[in-house]
């Protein structure tokens, strides 16, 4: 029996860069306990994580996080939904490199 692909195996075949896309709010905590692990199981991985504004000391943990794990931020002044905070998120991820 064949082990199930893992992203590394996706990367490694299927594309030049990958990126993750995560749209936050009020869930820095989260991002912290599961993409933190899936982040660094992809090697080269653009992360990106838009974040539609809730409150000043969840902002402040999500940049920290970021800036912690070297995942790019997009801070929305508010929240805009989940449609343009991944709009914004692949826009960001593009112009870090990702096809």
């Amino acid at each position: 029996m064949r082990a199930p692909a893992t992203l590394n195996d996706v990367t490694s075949t299927g594309f030049e860069t990958l990126a993750i896309v995560v749209v936050n709010y009020g869930s820095a905590a989260l991002l912290e306990q599961n993409l933190t692990p899936l982040a660094a199981s992809v090697d080269g991985a653009i992360v990106v994580v838009v974040d539609n504004f809730l409150h000043n000391a969840e902002r402040d943990h999500l940049t920290e996080l970021c800036a912690r794990h070297g995942w790019r931020s997009e801070l929305s002044p508010t929240n805009s939904g989940f449609g343009i905070g991944m709009n914004l998120g692949v826009a960001r991820a593009r112009a870090e490199g990702s096809p």
